[in-house]
């Protein structure tokens, strides 16, 4: 992913699975909304709407987030509980969104390469793609 700064990538992945679980019913239109309580120009926004690109980019446009910085779609106090109530969806919904999404993943180019690169016992060679 071109957009993010190395070491932030772990981070960025944490805080997008919190996102997706405080979106699933958004998830199943492949329109995700990721709450930022700092302004557009902070390190911190910066790195969350890389990230927003390169998803998009790496899911060629079948996923999008939407980054809504300044705390302009929830106060900053509030984004905590709003990703808390993201896990209070029945399992069976939950589990129907993980299994389209983790469908979309396997049937990437990427995911082709890396079980390749593991069944030739080699180092894979990813393409965002």
């Amino acid at each position: 992913m071109d957009g993010v700064k190395p070491g932030k990538l772990g981070a960025l992945v944490c805080g997008a699975a919190m996102v997706a679980a405080a979106s699933w019913p958004a998830a199943a239109q492949t329109k995700w909304n990721l709450p930022a309580a700092y302004p557009a120009d902070n390190p911190h926004s910066e790195n969350l709407l890389a990230f927003a690109k390169d998803v998009e980019q790496a899911t060629g446009g079948k996923l999008q987030i939407t980054v809504h910085p300044a705390a302009s779609l929830f106060k900053a106090p509030e984004i905590k509980r709003a990703v808390q109530t993201g896990w209070e969806i029945p399992m069976e919904s939950a589990l129907a969104v993980e299994r389209e999404n983790q469908q979309l993943l396997f049937q990437s180019e990427d995911a082709k390469e890396g079980l390749a690169a593991y069944v030739d016992k080699r180092p894979a060679e990813f393409k965002a793609k």
